[in-house]
């Protein structure tokens, strides 16, 4: 498509209090690594690849006999002093299962004892950005709130839909209290809906992600893609999931994040055509305002001051 919709590819999603989205705050995630609970050595080599967002994974990355150790060693991971509020995140097990219980206990706990979250400002400004797995409705989102209720730190949720049940209630997921994205699972959701893991199949769930996210006011962050040999498919999949209406898209090798960045930034013809946009607007008389044999109206100036916001993060 042309026009507005690809002036606004990406979307210019920026999380604010509560989670919610404030145009002018906090930049979009365009990326986010995953990295195992069981490799916290690992951590420091993620943030160096310029991902923004580097997740210590508890659930799919690790074996059931190693989930007590990887806990442990991500609440030494955060209690050490090198964690970065800002730019980190756990993915922990299943909210109602006896591991992602014993999960978030334990980075309550972690939170609340342990020292300032480096970046976070003062004690009791900082969040910790925590992934919900298999996320089937709010009440679930409700609970894992609940217990950082009594800690210092708030918590931020990214709730992962990847069943057919968490599909469904979509929207009530991302409107509930302490969420800042939806996550689509693609691969276990494909598993779930019996259909293949490919662009075509679910490109309804992805939308359906998408629109839940922009009515909340969240961001929406879309599924790795699996193949690291294939870059060119990461790139073209990546845009395409950007023009759908994605803020970001997650990884799971330090190789891929250049290239989504890549992908999620405006393209110089994009770039130069929001900036004509603007330009002939402002050079307007007040009424119908056309560029390029095409009418201006204010959803497609918005759509080009968001390209070129989008040109601006890519220079943090």
């Amino acid at each position: 498509m042309t026009g507005a919709h690809e002036e606004g590819r990406g979307g210019d999603h920026r999380p604010g209090p509560n989670g919610r989205l404030e145009p002018g705050r906090d930049a979009a995630w365009r990326s986010l690594l995953f990295f195992p609970g069981t490799r916290p050595d690992q951590y420091a080599k993620g943030l160096d690849s310029g991902a923004d967002v580097v997740c210590l994974d508890l659930e799919d990355a690790v074996g059931q006999a190693d989930k007590e150790r990887a806990r442990d060693q991500a609440v030494e991971l955060l209690g050490g002093g090198t964690w970065l509020a800002a730019r980190s995140a756990v993915r922990i097990n299943r909210v109602r299962s006896d591991p992602g219980r014993r999960d978030l206990e334990a980075l309550a706990r972690a939170a609340d004892r342990g020292p300032d979250i480096e970046g976070a400002g003062a004690r009791g400004a900082g969040a910790m950005t925590v992934l919900l797995p298999k996320v089937d409705g709010p009440g679930e989102v409700e609970e894992a709130v609940a217990l950082f209720a009594d800690t210092d730190h708030d918590v931020r949720i990214v709730a992962m839909i990847e069943t057919a049940l968490g599909l469904e209630h979509a929207m009530e997921v991302a409107s509930a209290p302490g969420v800042v994205a939806l996550f689509i699972g693609a691969v276990d959701l494909a598993v779930e809906l019996g259909c293949a893991f490919e662009w075509e199949p679910l490109l309804y769930a992805r939308s359906r992600v998408v629109h839940a996210s922009a009515v909340a006011g969240v961001q929406a962050i879309d599924v790795p893609f699996l193949d690291l040999r294939d870059r060119e498919g990461l790139v073209a999949e990546a845009r395409a999931v950007a023009r759908l209406g994605f803020t970001g898209k997650a990884a799971i090798h330090p190789g891929q994040i250049e290239p989504i960045h890549e992908a999620f930034a405006p393209t110089p013809a994009e770039l130069e055509r929001a900036h004509g946009i603007l330009e002939a607007h402002a050079h307007g008389t007040g009424g119908v305002t056309v560029f390029e044999g095409r009418m201006i109206d204010g959803p497609v100036l918005e759509a080009a001051r968001r390209t070129i916001a989008r040109a601006s993060e890519e220079k943090r």
